[in-house]
């Protein structure tokens, strides 16, 4: 075959293959809507389900509130949770907001909102997902910090996380306080000094060579931390709230 015959069967080729694939892509789009008229939302059936934020009720006997979201990172629902948050503070006596963000990293936003150095901002940047790293969160937890100024003794607002995939922070605060509370910190030093993925192995007990071993340790360490602090670790933002065997 000459040269140019051999570009000639190239190119006849390359032709079918755009022809043919594009018959697919159409048959695709045909199917999943095509080139329908979309029907634009009913606003009155929603309306139907919407209403105010100041009409919104809790029962007396309700002790945990919950904000869903259809979407991560959505202003409108985050700006909407402020103001829901807002409420319950005020009419129905809430006292901490918890997110799906790690306990020591929302720790920093804790020690923020009463009075800690930085900005509204960089606390919210430290909760560590970026769909925290927003305007409306910042806002979110400001508001929580001008609260506190003048709130009453007990009263103040507290901001947790319920999430572990970020444990700098964790272990950070967790030293802080076995030192506080002259409790020996050797053993989870040691720890902390091994490798970061031997460190998550030993905190989240991922499966590894000489698992077992290293589960043993990792439990071993934080026990005697607990044993050693005389089976109580009391939280710096709530001080009468500890954590004790039976209770």
């Amino acid at each position: 075959m000459t040269n140019k015959g051999s570009k000639k069967h190239t190119l006849r080729w390359v032709l079918l293959t755009l022809f043919f694939g594009g018959i697919i892509v159409l048959c695709f789009y045909t199917y999943f809507g095509g080139f329908k008229k979309v029907k634009p939302i009913d606003t009155k059936e929603f309306a139907m389900h919407a209403g105010y934020v100041s009409d919104i009720t809790v029962p007396d006997s309700v002790r945990i509130i919950g904000l869903g979201e259809a979407t991560h990172g959505n202003a409108e629902f985050q700006q909407l949770k402020l103001d829901v948050f807002k409420l319950m503070v005020e009419k129905y006596g809430v006292r901490a907001f918890a997110l799906e963000g790690d306990y020591g990293s929302c720790e920093t936003v804790n020690r923020y909102i009463h009075g800690g150095a930085g900005t509204a901002q960089e606390a919210a940047a430290a909760i560590g997902f970026p769909i925290y790293r927003t305007k409306e969160m910042a806002d979110l937890i400001e508001w929580m910090r001008q609260y506190n100024t003048s709130a009453k003794e007990g009263e103040d607002l507290r901001f947790y996380g319920f999430d572990m995939q970020i444990y700098e922070n964790n272990y950070k605060y967790l030293l802080e306080a076995a030192k506080t509370y002259a409790v020996p910190t050797a053993e989870l030093e040691k720890l902390w000094d091994k490798t970061e993925e031997q460190v998550f192995s030993l905190l989240h007990c991922r499966p590894k060579s000489e698992s077992d071993r290293k589960r043993t340790a990792g439990f071993a360490a934080v026990e005697r931390l607990y044993n050693g602090a005389g089976g109580a670790f009391c939280g710096y933002t709530a001080p009468k709230y500890c954590f004790r065997e039976g209770v």
